[in-house]
């Protein structure tokens, strides 16, 4: 991986002056000097890491979770749909070649145990009233389970999750690099469905002290067949591979953008927070108060909620709900290749 300086000069690149390029240098967290416990730290406090191609959110609900075979999960987070994920974090593959066991096999443990898990009641008891203690430096968790409970009731707001809540677990695998052997097994496991996610979290050493991460998810990888168009047909949009993922058509905020549906200097809100409207910039980008940043983290900074999902009922774009926004390209979407399959 390499950054090359290039001058602008009357809307052209300018030669470069000097040195070429500046190459980033790979390099493991093994290296850096950090433990296993400091990715796990950025996880649980940025847990949108874990998802660099997906608009995605999770609330993480526990760390370091322990069963009573005493069996200890390194995180454990709630996505909008009400399934509970296993995070397991590891620093590279040196890491995981001194194991006993599999990383790929203990989180599957893991994930049976919080199959246990049947309410939402449940996970604020016993796993995020504990944690939110733990953040604040207090030993008591009882003070902690209304506002978990509230918690974890705001992000399944906009869910039918009362039926499915916990019906399904996934699996995330966390490194920054993976040895061979935790490649193939967990290769496997994918191709035969079983929802597993391997994400690599490689630091890159950058001059003045900082540290660029390249967070990528190789497992399961892009089918290249997504990208293909088939001869004598137009295709008006192109989705973001689908790797044999979550399953069903998936529309992004790029493919509302490319469909007309927003609008760069659309007003996007959530909920009650009518004094804090942002600006939509482009599909990456909303303006608040002069400052820019994405749409999750715009909506993160207005709730001053711990996960947030851009597609929640709660969200406006001028007046439509970005939830219905979605519904209506998606049901297009599905309707025009049905109408597709049923010509060929």
């Amino acid at each position: 991986m390499s950054i090359v300086p290039v001058k602008l000069d009357s809307g052209r690149f300018a030669k470069p002056s000097g040195e070429s390029h500046a190459a980033l240098a790979p390099t493991t967290l093994k290296g850096l000097g950090l433990r296993e416990d400091s990715l796990e730290e950025l996880v649980r406090d940025n847990p949108q890491l874990l998802f660099p191609e997906e608009e995605e959110s999770l609330l993480v609900v526990g760390q370091q979770v322990s069963n009573v075979e005493h069996d200890r999960a390194d995180l454990i987070g709630l996505l909008p749909n009400g399934k509970l994920v296993v995070v397991e974090v590891k620093r590279d593959r040196d890491d995981m070649r001194g194991r006993r066991e599999g990383l790929e096999w203990q989180a599957m443990r893991y994930a049976a145990s919080v199959a246990t898990i049947r309410s939402k009641e449940e996970l604020a008891r016993k796993l995020y009233a504990p944690l939110l203690a733990r953040i604040a430096k207090e030993s008591d968790s009882k003070v902690h389970e209304t506002e978990a409970l509230e918690k974890i009731k705001t992000l399944l707001a906009d869910s039918d999750s009362t039926e499915t809540f916990n019906e399904h677990q996934e699996i995330i695998l966390v490194a920054s690099d993976f040895d061979d052997r935790t490649m193939a097994a967990c290769s496997w496991l994918v191709k035969n469905g079983i929802p597993l996610r391997c994400v690599r979290v490689r630091p890159h050493a950058f001059e003045g002290g900082y540290v660029l991460l390249e967070v990528t998810t190789v497992l399961p990888p892009p089918e290249l067949e997504d990208w293909f168009v088939e001869i004598g047909e137009k295709s008006d949009h192109k989705t973001a591979p689908t790797g044999g993922g979550r399953g069903g058509p998936r529309v992004y905020l790029q493919d509302l953008f490319d469909a007309g549906l927003i609008k760069s200097g659309d007003k996007i809100r959530v909920g009650s927070h009518s004094d804090k409207i942002g600006t939509f910039v482009d599909a990456d980008t909303v303006e608040l108060e002069g400052a820019q940043m994405s749409p999750t983290q715009y909506g993160l900074k207005v709730t001053g909620w711990s996960a947030f999902s851009v597609y929640g009922s709660q969200v406006f774009v001028n007046e439509a709900r970005m939830k219905d926004l979605r519904a209506s390209l998606a049901e297009s979407r599905t309707s025009a290749d049905a109408a597709q399959t049923g010509a060929s």
